[in-house]
């Protein structure tokens, strides 16, 4: 009789324990912390479960301490395994890299990688691996971000230099470049549908139309578009993919969301309480929402990190689902892109 009432209550008891897990699950936090859990490394399975397996999920990045341009597989959770890297590059081009993108450009015959620093400003055969122009005597003063056109010349902010400037890149060796002051430059960005660049400096976002030739191009500002961001230290710029009427703009203490209609800088989207953070040197999303950025963790220098961070979204769009990093203690990176050709 005791025996059997003990049962009873231990039976009673694990239903209350069951029932308070599963209103857990149900009640799941909107977003999670910004440092997210560092993901265990698995020797028998690399690739992380929460990701589509049949759908890459490519990360660019600027790696200061080797020089390089090193491309990674989000999925993959072991960053320092031998096939871990997707692709590399190192040259002369790529030294202190700051500024980075990867296009598809007619003109110079495919895919190609854009990439600006302290070795001046290239573009890269991506297939080939080859320098296909290059230039470093005229580069802006402390090269930070960096463009391709469509019609294949190229752009670049410099941010001590407070300069942008257009090169006259498809006339192969022309010393042509023509610049236009803004303070601190830190990004710039091709618009297709607007078909403007857009710039970003100190507190002020600037789209400037492209005219000229291309064998003299010019930069010309076009007054009724761009705004002035909320706080100082504008830093980098990138597409919301996904959404072609915004981009990410992050400034020394936080990071936005710009509306190209309304002309607003906005916090109001899905993980922008973990994005409310200072210095994310560099930001942007992948289709699906995963969000990737960096932080400085004063690796090599005050500026550097050996992670990347990430959250992805929750499937009915309204809170975030996971977070986590990838880290290599062999990397010292700056600027991380989503490694996709598409403007925005």
């Amino acid at each position: 009789m005791k025996r059997s009432l003990l049962f009873r209550l231990m039976a009673f008891l694990l239903l209350v324990v069951l029932s308070l897990g599963l209103c857990a699950c149900d009640e799941a936090p909107e977003e999670l912390s910004s440092s997210g859990d560092e993901t265990d490394v698995s020797t028998d399975d690399r690739y992380d479960s929460k990701f589509p397996s049949d759908t890459p999920y490519l990360v660019g990045l600027t790696d200061q301490k080797t020089s390089r341009i090193v491309v990674y597989d989000l999925r993959n959770t072991d960053w320092t395994s031998e096939d871990a890297v997707v692709w590399e590059f190192s040259k002369a081009i790529t030294r202190g890299a700051a500024g980075l993108k990867f296009r598809d450009n007619a003109f110079w015959g495919g895919e190609v990688v854009a990439v600006c620093g302290s070795g001046g400003v290239g573009l890269i055969d991506y297939e080939a691996k080859k320098v296909l122009w290059s230039e470093k005597e005229n580069a802006p003063n402390n090269p930070h971000s960096v463009e391709v056109l469509p019609d294949g010349n190229i752009v670049c902010a410099g941010s001590t230099g407070n300069a942008v400037r257009i090169y006259a890149a498809t006339q192969k060796r022309s010393n042509y470049y023509f610049e236009v002051e803004l303070t601190d430059a830190h990004g710039v960005l091709w618009d297709p549908e607007l078909e403007v660049l857009w710039a970003l400096g100190g507190n002020q976002l600037r789209a400037y139309r492209v005219e000229g030739t291309l064998e003299e191009p010019v930069l010309t500002l076009e007054e009724s578009m761009g705004g002035t961001m909320p706080t100082q230290w504008g830093h980098d710029l990138a597409p919301v993919y996904g959404d072609t009427n915004q981009l990410w703009c992050t400034s020394g203490s936080t990071v936005y969301r710009f509306d190209k209609t309304t002309k607003k800088f906005s916090q109001d989207f899905v993980g922008a309480s973990v994005l409310n953070i200072a210095d994310v040197k560099g930001i942007g999303n992948f289709s699906d929402g995963t969000t990737i950025f960096t932080v400085p963790n004063g690796c090599l220098w005050e500026w550097n990190t050996d992670a990347v961070r990430y959250f992805r979204i929750h499937e009915n769009g309204k809170r975030i689902d996971s977070s986590g990093r990838r880290i290599n203690k062999s990397d010292a990176y700056y600027k991380c892109r989503v490694w996709c050709t598409d403007y925005q």
